[in-house]
């Protein structure tokens, strides 16, 4: 018996037996990559086209500020990475640890493992690296045809393909951003599917065709390759930091031609600078193995030029985290070219153009080390190049001949004096490159430093080096004979490097005893000078009997034929100031002996003409000479004694109706074995001032630490006061009226003043005619003047970063 079910069942297989086969709706028509597409080469490896991404200073889609030389790439749909907040809408990648994308330069080979920052360019939903049934473009309704795996949507719109989004009037094909109100639809522009930012896109080295160019890809969460052994087969560590500044442009070229460097030099000193210029790209400069903190290098053209570009090629990376580069005129004007960083290929040039007219003469790199590494710098080559040479215009200054060398013998400097006083003339030419002289710091509008041979010379050059630069705009060197008369040398300005030689020489006969420094403040710095030696060099002594007055007057006549500085044509006449000062220290050239009871000081001697040097001109003249009209004059003689039983004779050239009071020194009286107070009873606050940070200045900060609190930044120049001893070098101070501590190499300390009574009065219009008893018990008590100076030692004088 046939059950009701049975029967139903039979029915139906019949049915289906005399029914024709219903035709099944056909798959999706897969697209077939084209010529020339982006196809996948092997198990997730692919060739796309790529561009570079830029956008310096914005965010990516993870949340990444975008900076100069950054290291990422850009896919056009999400993955863990890029999205961190999930997907908006398409397909999350889910890449795990291995979310980094090998990128190759077909051309070279060079290679770059970066990670996945941000989405773009143009789809945000295009995961072309999925196989084709798993692609979200693939899944839209709207979209007539399936993409391949590695057939990116950038590809196929640009060749007409409607992907889901439709098709513009240009005929290419909609990327999804319409579909975010209120954002327009939008063609795309090119056939990119992958965005590199620039630091990977500059060390990949690869040439564009104007818009990007082709690369290979492995997406290392398909390839399951180790991203950090890839990283360093490629050369590079994994998920490396960006430097802070650009490497310079690669591969410059500039107009005009490159400049011969005559000299360079760099502090500290290595011996290497040449190394840097010699065309050999095997040598180099580098500033030695012992971590300076800053180092710089620079090279000297010999002339001024008008630049249009500086290159330079590294040996060794990693050298170079941070460094500028500037370039100097003769008047000691600097101009920023730019800070840069290290290159991404060692070998190969970088640089930067001069767009607008640079004159200058020398250019500098300074390297900062951020990161504490043992070496900077590493430079096998530099070059500047010019367009054409740019003399000095008539009437500006030069720093004058670097290093320069002249015939004879240095002579020796028996006195000093300066205007206004300072009491530290001597600091100039006492053979320490940390003590100096300059001006004090009250703005001075002039000031002059004056040094006396003892006798008359015939000089054949003059070299002065400086502590500080800046201090010395505009200044002129004069000789003065016995006569009186004065023969200007030359006007110059601010030095380019501290603590190196320049000088003036001198080709004809110059017979003269006297040299004198004249600062023009046109700068209205608060000090002026700072000069740490100063040197006369003659080749012979010529005494008073060998010469006649006429034949001394002869030989500050006519002109000097030198090289660089113009000949400078005589200034007015200028009122009559008496000068050379003569400052009290004439006593540290006597050693008096235990019978010595007295020592006559010299004195006045009536003088003709109250003309006997040449003061500085007004600031408001534009002639580049201090030399005054001189009428011939009995000279200032001051010749000390060399032995305690001799009577110094020394004529000061003043007016004896206006005599000066720096003959009188005092002294307290002869105590037995009560030594003279010195300068360390003075028991006031110690005082320091802000130096050598290249006017940066210092932080004072709240612990004696370089990631401590700042406090304040303590501009250069400006004082702080001293709490305690220096401890590992960090300095106790008082800043801003709390305690705190700045590095002690950025501090200067000022001596105390001896007490009042040490202290010889500035130069006034007193009695002369006196005699100093001398307490034979004070021989050897060091002069207070001479104390302050010696215990002002700036010591390292090389420029450091702030603390």
């Amino acid at each position: 018996m046939w059950r009701t079910g049975s029967l139903v069942g039979l029915l139906l297989l019949l049915l289906s037996l005399t029914t024709p086969f219903a035709a099944s709706p056909p798959p999706p028509a897969v697209a077939a990559p084209i010529a020339g597409a982006a196809t996948r080469i092997g198990e997730g490896v692919y060739t796309v086209y790529a561009t570079r991404e830029g956008l310096v200073g914005g965010f990516t889609s993870s949340g990444h500020k975008i900076v100069d030389h950054d290291y990422f790439v850009s896919l056009p749909s999400c993955t863990t990475t890029s999205c961190p907040r999930g997907a908006v809408r398409g397909n999350m990648t889910d890449c795990g640890a291995r979310c980094y994308v090998k990128v190759v330069n077909p051309r070279t080979n060079a290679c770059r493992v970066e990670p996945v920052y941000d989405t773009g360019p143009w789809f945000r939903v295009d995961d072309w690296w999925n196989p084709t049934a798993r692609r979200y473009l693939n899944s839209l309704p709207t979209n007539p045809s399936d993409l391949a795996q590695g057939y990116t949507g950038s590809e196929a719109a640009r060749r007409g393909l409607d992907v889901g989004y439709g098709i513009g009037p240009k005929g290419f094909g909609y990327d999804d951003t319409g579909t975010t109100p209120p954002r327009p639809m939008r063609e795309v522009g090119n056939r990119s599917a992958i965005d590199l930012a620039d630091g990977t896109w500059y060390d990949l080295r690869l040439t564009s065709d104007g818009t990007g160019a082709d690369v290979t890809v492995h997406m290392l969460w398909q390839t399951g390759a180790d991203p950090a052994a890839q990283a360093r087969a490629c050369g590079h560590p994994l998920n490396q930091k960006p430097p802070l500044y650009p490497p310079g442009t690669p591969n410059p070229s500039f107009r005009g031609f490159k400049a011969n460097i005559t000299n360079s030099f760099d502090n500290p000193v290595t011996g290497t600078a040449p190394g840097a210029h010699d065309a050999n790209p095997n040598t180099i400069w580098f500033s030695g193995r012992d971590a300076q903190p800053r180092a710089a290098l620079t090279v000297d053209l010999g002339t001024t030029y008008d630049l249009s570009g500086v290159k330079w090629k590294f040996h060794t990376l990693g050298l170079a985290d941070q460094f500028s580069v500037s370039v100097t005129n003769e008047t000691g004007g600097t101009r920023g070219l730019g800070i840069f960083s290290n290159p991404p290929s060692p070998k190969t040039f970088h640089g930067v153009a001069t767009s607008d007219p640079v004159h200058a003469r020398f250019v500098t790199l300074t390297f900062e080390n951020p990161n504490r590494d043992a070496s900077l710098g590493s430079i096998s080559e530099l070059e500047v190049w010019v367009r054409s040479v740019a003399p000095p215009r008539p009437g500006e200054t030069t720093p004058g001949a670097l290093n320069p060398s002249f015939p004879g013998f240095k002579a020796g400097i028996v006195y000093s004096g300066d205007r206004p006083y300072t009491g530290t003339s001597f600091a100039a030419y006492d053979n320490n490159l940390g003590t100096t002289w300059f001006s004090g710091r009250d703005y001075q509008p002039q000031a002059a430093l004056t040094v006396d041979l003892g006798a008359t010379y015939d000089l054949t050059g003059i070299r002065w080096k400086f502590h500080t630069l800046g201090l010395a705009d505009r200044f002129t060197v004069a000789a003065v004979n016995d006569a009186g008369q004065s023969r200007t040398l030359g006007l110059f300005g601010n030095a380019s490097y501290p603590q190196a030689f320049y000088g003036v020489g001198i080709s004809d006969p110059v017979y003269a005893r006297y040299v004198v420094f004249g600062f023009t403040n046109i700068g209205n710095d608060a000090s002026l000078g700072s000069i740490s030696e100063l040197e006369v060099w003659a080749t012979r002594y010529v005494p008073a009997s060998a010469i006649s007055s006429a034949a001394l007057e002869a030989t500050l006549t006519p002109p000097i034929t030198r090289s660089p500085s113009p000949t400078v044509t005589p200034g007015p006449t200028l009122t009559a100031t008496p000068f050379p000062t003569i400052t009290p220290t004439v006593l540290q050239t006597i050693t008096p002996s235990s019978t010595a009871t007295t020592i006559p000081l010299p004195t006045a001697t009536t003088i003709p003409s109250p003309t006997t040097m040449p003061t500085m001109p007004p600031t408001t003249t534009t002639n580049p000479t201090l030399t005054p009209t001189m009428t011939p004059t009995p000279s200032p003689t001051l010749t000390p004694a060399p032995t305690p039983d001799a009577t110094p004779a020394a004529t000061d050239a003043v007016d004896v109706s206006t005599p000066t009071p720096e003959a009188a020194v005092p002294t307290t009286p002869a105590e037995t074995g009560t030594p003279e107070p010195t300068v360390a009873s003075n028991k006031v606050p110690r005082i320091a001032f802000i130096a050598f940070t290249g006017g940066d200045g210092a932080f004072c900060r709240e612990l004696p630490d370089a990631d401590g609190p700042v406090i304040a930044l303590v501009p250069e120049g400006a004082e702080v006061t001293l709490v305690g001893e220096p401890s590992d070098g960090w300095q106790p101070v008082t800043c801003d009226g709390q305690p705190g501590y700045v590095r002690s190499e950025f501090l200067i300390e000022d001596a105390p003043l001896p007490p009042e009574s040490l202290i010889p009065p500035e130069p006034t219009a007193t009695s002369s005619d006196a005699t100093v008893p001398v307490d034979p018990s004070s021989a050897g008590t060091p002069d207070p003047i001479e104390a302050r100076l010696a215990a002002w030692a700036p010591g390292d004088v090389q420029k450091r970063a702030p603390g």
